[in-house]
């Protein structure tokens, strides 16, 4: 009869047996993904440089008068997409929506002057909020766009992490960006030559306009913040 001594040794060696065999096969699969994963980092940044060449191209038609973009299906399907994922359907409410889903009808396209977008920078910060466990990184692009005699400049966030947990990574959706802008967006009838009443339907048609504007101009990096697996 095998002593108990002897017992706990075997099953200790098949332990450690188990840890080394699944360890080594774990440290090999880690190396792969790294692997592969610098390769497709590698790709997407020629991906990028491409994308960014094609947007050099016309985006300073969109920076003189960002309305050329109104007659485009591109902004058409964003409109649709921002309308469709609206908060609330109320007409009184401040979250709902009444622009046109044809961007050829908005009120913007009578505008007098242009819609200029003079700066379009990307970003990060840093926020360390003692109300809240964990520090946040948020990635966001500023703006600032001159109608007239009205000029102002806000930042819309695109995504936020808590830093070193890649599965805390969150995409900030188009009605999430949409909302910001339009809480952010002081218009100035006077300054635009519209009436008062006008101020709120043209405060969503411009958000709208610029959202579109910011993800057009804002290249999407999905290699940077990869975790397997995906977090639903």
């Amino acid at each position: 009869m095998l002593s108990l001594y002897s017992q706990l040794t075997a099953y200790q060696q098949l332990r450690r047996e188990h840890r080394t065999q699944i360890s080594d096969r774990l440290s090999q699969l880690y190396q792969e993904i790294q692997d592969q994963l610098e390769v497709l980092q590698q790709q997407e940044e020629l991906a990028i440089k491409a994308e960014e060449e094609a947007l050099r191209q016309f985006r300073a038609f969109i920076g003189a008068d960002a309305r050329c973009l109104l007659p485009t299906p591109e902004l058409a399907a964003y409109a649709k997409s921002i309308s469709g994922e609206s908060f609330c359907k109320q007409p009184n409410s401040p979250y709902s929506i009444h622009f046109d889903l044809d961007p050829g009808k908005w009120l913007l396209r009578d505008l007098p002057t242009p819609i200029q977008v003079l700066e379009y920078t990307l970003s990060w910060e840093d926020v360390d909020d003692e109300a809240k466990e964990f520090p946040k990184t948020y990635w966001l692009y500023w703006l600032s766009v001159k109608i007239g005699s009205y000029q102002q400049k806000f930042f819309i966030p695109t995504a936020d992490e808590i830093p070193d947990i890649p599965a805390t990574y969150r995409a900030m959706s188009l009605i999430a960006q949409y909302y910001d802008c339009c809480r952010k967006l002081k218009l100035d009838a006077k300054a635009l030559q519209i009436s008062e009443a006008q101020v709120g339907r043209v405060t969503q048609e411009l958000s709208c306009l610029l959202v579109a504007i910011g993800n057009l101009f804002t290249p999407e990096r999905q290699t940077e913040h990869f975790c397997y697996p995906r977090p639903q």
